[in-house]
């Protein structure tokens, strides 16, 4: 996988899921209009879509939904690469993955063998970046569904429909 395709992938899932947020709380709050896409390039050309994928990107709810798996995974990558060199009172103990990674990183992008499984790390590193944002994203969904139910309650709003606003949490 190229690089851009990643990067793109990276920015229209979210910019999606978003959209599909605030469809649904259209649908429930009856306070706008804004219909669920039939089509994928329905998603694609809204403004909103793209609006709403260029906020998330900028923000940090991917990092921190993404945080704890990350560095598990990193930890895991440094005691498999310095494993090695346990016995070895020359290589300092306790190194980060910050001070690995660029040894890591020559090793995989100068052994031709590795490029194959190279391309297989971005389709997992979509993967794994898209379960974080639908993490995020659906924790953030239900607490702004929450406070509207509330408001909407507190407010005597007759025509929310605090029903269909409760599929959001199943």
């Amino acid at each position: 996988m190229p690089p851009l395709l990643l990067k793109t992938i990276r920015f229209f899932v979210p910019a999606g899921m978003l959209y599909f947020v605030l469809a649904g709380i259209c649908w429930y709050s009856h306070w706008c209009e804004l219909a669920f896409p039939k089509q994928y390039e329905d998603v694609i050309k809204s403004i909103l879509a793209l609006a709403l994928g260029y906020i998330y990107s900028i923000s940090y709810l991917r990092e921190t939904s993404n945080e704890r798996y990350f560095e598990a995974v990193n930890k895991n990558l440094v005691d498999l690469l310095t494993r090695p060199f346990a016995g070895d009172p020359t290589v300092p103990k306790g190194l980060s993955w910050n001070q690995v990674r660029h040894v890591f990183y020559r090793f995989i992008d100068r052994d031709a063998s590795l490029g194959h499984q190279k391309g297989l790390a971005y389709w997992n590193g979509a993967f794994w970046t898209s379960s974080a944002d639908l993490r995020a994203i659906s924790c953030v969904a239900c607490v702004i569904t929450a406070l509207l139910i509330l408001g909407a309650n507190v407010a005597g709003d007759t025509h929310f429909d605090s029903a269909r606003a409760t599929y959001f949490f199943y």
